[in-house]
């Protein structure tokens, strides 16, 4: 048995995995939380098993609150800061549903990010999902999926 690390990006079918919203123009997400990680440059694609990522700690991370067609970040629409700990992980408890940006600054750089939170019964679990800066200097939103392989 062989044991594989995915990331999956934006094409997920089920409903409570992201996706992309066209509407809302962000990504589709059940939790406000996960990890912050950085894509290291070895030639790999950043959706492939070999690319390596290294977990941001000590990034403090802000969420504001987004409206469709508006530019990222007024004062006034702070939501809230958390700071990124081991690993990277981070999660903002108790959040609306609605639209959001979230902002990771990083070697005096803003890193921002469009989504679409939404409640629901059975929201997805931190530990898989990934807020990653990948090779292109571009923060987006990846699951990270465990899949066994038999044979």
């Amino acid at each position: 048995m062989k044991t594989a690390i995915l990331l999956a990006g934006l094409l997920l079918a089920s409903r409570s995995f992201a996706q992309w919203d066209e509407q809302a123009k962000g990504f589709a997400i059940t939790n406000v939380c996960g990890r912050l990680a950085k894509q290291l440059p070895n030639g790999q694609r950043a959706d492939s098993p070999k690319a390596k990522w290294l977990n941001l700690r000590g990034i403090r991370i802000r969420l504001y609150k987004r409206s469709v067609g508006t530019p990222c970040c007024s004062a006034e629409n702070l939501i809230g800061e958390q700071v990124t700990g081991k690993k990277g992980a981070f999660t903002f408890g108790e959040t609306e549903s609605g639209l959001y940006w979230l902002v990771a600054p990083l070697d005096g750089k803003e890193y921002t990010v469009p989504i679409r939170f939404e409640q629901t019964e059975h929201p997805n679990a931190c530990s898989i999902q990934m807020f990653g800066i990948d090779t292109s200097d571009t923060l987006k939103f990846w699951f990270r999926v465990r899949v066994e392989v038999y044979g």
